[in-house]
């Protein structure tokens, strides 16, 4: 598995987190060559979301425990620069290289765990943090994707609030000048900024958008990433030496299990010679897969890698139901999986929990008002969620719709 990759300003080359050795570590690709190079060798722990230094001398990455580290490209070097909170946001540094921000939840009171999603400023030098506010009782997004992430002029910071994009004016060391000024009217997640101060590149329903940071000129930014459903072979015959199909109160013995378009079409006495692909389980019991109902497939602080799908369906679950993922990570991981690029079960999933205005983990969606939850209903929609989950701080009324 691949994922969560960071440029380095000058374009030539990426750093990125991969399980190719069997834990997720942070590797770097030269764009010019090609070549990969692994930087971090982390048994115990893993790397995610890294991000490189303005200088590109270092890069700053997350454990799965939520703790903020900095490694230092030349010698391989590491230091924890923050302890860990609770499934914090991707680093983004400041221009200078002197202060790193990202999202991380501060409980509202001492009574419960939820809280608001702030952005947290940790100093390079010292270590010192400083939580700030994105808006008066307001909270980040996700603590995923959803930022901050700092301009390339030092000026602002954009993020995704109340499920749209906003820009915070600040000063150098992230302080807030200003209060924050929303930029989009439509379901926006994930920003970037696209080269420069002026433009934020952005996720729509899976559409990429861009817009200028006044609001004005969005538009559409054509890419050319396709799929298809892998069909499969035309008809697969399973010789099964005895099978039991969840029903019937007796085993059948010595049949043959006739698949055609990825469903079972029928189950008949065993027959030599029948057409297509032959599955010889003549020495096997047989029985409908097991379907683990509740998992998080793409929660970051788990770093299960592409290791879980072949480790499910080696305990016999051939289905799987995440009630709360990632949005775009799920769409990601269910679409590989459909096509046959990834080994692992049917995966039946949604985006982040819809929650009200105080979460906890984060990949919950806090939720304001009705034209939010609008927004909110929209990108279910738009990238054709399974299933819908609600959490314990949305409103009844809210459920309902």
């Amino acid at each position: 598995m691949e994922g969560r990759p960071g440029l380095l300003p000058d374009g030539r080359r990426l750093a990125f987190v991969t399980d190719r050795t069997g834990t997720l570590n942070v590797w770097v690709r030269d764009l010019d060559t090609g070549t990969d190079r692994q930087l971090t060798r982390l048994t115990d722990s893993a790397a995610l979301s890294v991000r490189w230094s303005p200088d590109g001398g270092e890069i700053a990455y997350l454990d799965q425990d939520g703790a903020l580290w900095i490694l230092d490209v030349a010698t391989g070097d590491l230091q924890k620069l923050f302890n860990a909170t609770f499934e914090p946001g991707r680093p983004t540094w400041s221009p200078d290289g002197r202060t790193i921000a990202l999202a991380a939840v501060v409980p509202y009171s001492r009574r419960y765990r939820e809280g608001l999603s702030k952005i947290l400023l940790v100093d390079r030098a010292t270590g010192a943090g400083t939580y700030v506010d994105p808006a008066p009782h307001r909270s980040l997004q996700t603590r995923g994707d959803d930022g901050p992430v700092w301009s390339p002029d030092g000026t602002m910071l954009a993020f995704a609030m109340e499920s749209l994009i906003w820009v915070l004016p600040v000063d150098g060391a992230g302080r807030p000048t200003g209060r924050a000024r929303q930029v989009t009217r439509e379901v926006s997640d994930a920003p970037v900024w696209a080269g420069d101060s002026e433009t934020l590149l952005y996720l729509n329903g899976g559409r990429l958008r861009r817009v200028r940071v006044d609001g004005t000129s969005t538009r559409t930014v054509p890419h050319r990433l396709t799929w298809r459903n892998d069909p499969g072979p035309e008809q697969v015959v399973v010789h099964a030496g005895r099978m039991w199909d969840g029903v019937s109160a007796t085993v059948a013995r010595d049949v043959d299990i006739i698949v055609r378009g990825q469903r079972i079409t029928a189950v008949e006495p065993h027959r030599d010679g029948r057409p297509g692909t032959l599955v010889d389980a003549s020495d096997r019991f047989v029985m409908p897969g097991l379907i683990d109902i509740h998992h998080h497939r793409e929660m970051q602080g788990y770093a299960y890698g592409s290791r879980q799908g072949p480790l499910w369906l080696a305990l016999g679950i051939t289905t799987t139901r995440s009630p709360g993922s990632p949005a775009y990570h799920m769409v990601e991981e269910r679409e590989s999986v459909q096509s046959g690029a990834r080994l692992a079960p049917r995966y039946l999933g949604t985006g982040e929990a819809v929650d009200g205005p105080r979460i906890y983990y984060n990949f919950m969606r806090p939720t304001f008002t009705h034209d939010q939850l609008r927004l909110e209903l929209e990108r279910a929609a738009g990238l054709d969620y399974d299933l819908m989950k609600c959490y314990v701080r949305l409103p009844v009324a809210w459920h309902r719709r």
